[in-house]
């Protein structure tokens, strides 16, 4: 099990004691899965926290609420055999084609799944590579994440793919994941969390529709300009304003193409022979008037000039 954070008492979960399901479909897919509280039976879409390009996909086509019995719900091209007590959700393509198995407890908001024989991938940039199985993943942001000195950051993303021909998305609640044993395990990151759990659920055996999902989910990313596909020069010291220049008409004069000048030393590391305790005061001393000495790069045909 995923050690549980400071503030989490197990012993005393947040009450939820008759959660209400909706199920929507978003496309052929993907369907929507979302536990609310026993108070928040309303047909409206959950909240969303920013993720997601669409706030809802259409209502509901099955709201379970109260005292309900086990049932099939076809949505995103899969059965859905939904039980209460524990809340059971068992995905089949066919009758004899189960893609997964989650169990929910709505007092906590802890999902486990089925890890499966072939490989789960996902869950951001770093971390253990590349198969997240036999792992413990606590989705901490930044650069004390994993083994930063070998990984390098880590940038936790919610979105796990199975090989075996799945994707879910778990847009809410935040927490971790514990893939140790036949059965992984989503564990939300505080008592509160539980009062809501929404996942997304992707199914398909071809990756490229996977990958076609999650983009109808989060979105496409922006196209960048072009000047930032080019080769960019970058610095970690300086010396003057006329050794920056000096080198950009450097790569004019040999016809090299490059399409930035990036000096990251300025504010931290102070230049070349001047020695002061306010860093920033070294970079004030180089480059007095920033705004003047950006143009005279661009002047050069450098499509942008950053400094720090």
């Amino acid at each position: 099990m995923v050690p549980l954070r400071r503030g989490f008492d197990p012993s005393h979960p947040a009450p939820n004691p008759n959660p209400v399901v909706h199920i929507r479909s978003v496309s052929p897919h993907t369907f929507r899965l979302t536990v609310f509280p026993s108070n928040d039976g309303q047909l409206n879409p959950p909240p969303t926290n920013g993720s997601l390009v669409e706030q809802g996909w259409g209502p509901p086509l099955a709201v379970l609420q109260g005292d309900w019995q086990p049932q099939t719900v076809q949505a995103g091209g899969v059965h859905l055999h939904v039980s209460p007590n524990p809340l059971t959700i068992v995905i089949e393509q066919s009758q004899d084609q189960t893609i997964q198995h989650l169990t929910i407890d709505p007092s906590t908001g802890a999902v486990q799944f089925d890890t499966g024989d072939s490989p789960v991938l996902g869950l951001g940039e770093g971390g253990p590579q590349f198969d997240r199985r036999g792992s413990v993943d606590r989705m901490i942001s930044g650069q004390g994440g994993y083994q930063l000195r070998t990984h390098g950051g880590r940038v936790p993303i919610p979105w796990l793919i199975g090989t075996a021909g799945w994707a879910m998305f778990f847009h809410q609640p935040p927490g971790s994941f514990d893939f140790r044993g036949p059965r992984s395990r989503f564990q939300p990151e505080k008592p509160e969390g539980a009062r809501l759990l929404d996942i997304l659920f992707v199914t398909s055996s071809d990756p490229a529709t996977i990958m076609a999902e999650y983009a109808r989910l989060t979105g496409y990313p922006e196209l960048p300009p072009r000047w930032t596909f080019g080769y960019q020069q970058s610095h970690r010291t300086l010396a003057s304003r006329e050794e920056v220049l000096q080198e950009a008409d450097s790569f004019r004069q040999k016809n090299l193409p490059c399409d930035a000048l990036i000096y990251l030393g300025t504010g931290f590391v102070p230049p070349a022979g001047i020695r002061t305790t306010d860093l920033s005061r070294g970079t004030r001393m180089c480059f007095p008037i920033q705004k003047q000495f950006s143009t005279r790069c661009i002047k050069r045909i450098f499509t942008s000039c950053y400094i720090p």
